[in-house]
């Protein structure tokens, strides 16, 4: 065998062995990741099916507006307290009819959806015939889920 082969082999080793490092460090945070659960997509499901219990028709997911709810969980995590906030003109979003829970829970998210469903205010949103859209966001901090969910019509 040439001496410049083994050179050439050699190199690409290393390249293969550097790509396949990055791409095992660039998915590490994925996997780590699919081991929590979307606890937004979950309320999301949980909320359809309160309202389906009720005869109401099911909500469609508004995802821009839950990139907004998403950051506004993640916002009351981090101070650790529950606020409301300014309703949709602040985030663009153009609603006839605005409803807003929030909350946070140590248990699952079933446990928020019966204590919101337990809630006079909170029931009501859910169960408005008047909304079509539903955005929600959650954010999971020292084994609290703090969650954000916007209803639209």
């Amino acid at each position: 065998m040439e001496e410049g082969a083994e050179v050439v082999r050699t190199d690409i080793r290393r390249k293969v062995l550097v790509f396949g490092t990055a791409a095992l460090l660039t998915l590490a945070p994925a996997v780590a990741q699919a081991d929590s659960p979307n606890y937004a997509w979950l309320l999301f499901h949980a909320t359809n099916e309160s309202r389906a219990h009720h005869d109401v028709h099911r909500l469609d997911r508004a995802f821009r507006m839950s990139r907004f709810a998403e950051r506004h969980s993640a916002r009351m995590a981090h101070d650790r307290r529950l606020w409301h906030t300014e309703g949709p003109g602040r985030y663009d979003a153009h609603c006839y009819s605005w409803g807003e829970n929030v909350g946070w829970t140590d248990g699952d998210v079933s446990d928020l959806e019966k204590a919101f469903m337990a809630s006079a205010s909170h029931r009501r949103h859910i169960l408005d015939r008047g909304f079509d859209r539903v955005a929600v966001g959650a954010a999971r901090v020292d084994g609290k889920v703090w969650v954000t969910v916007f209803f639209c019509d």
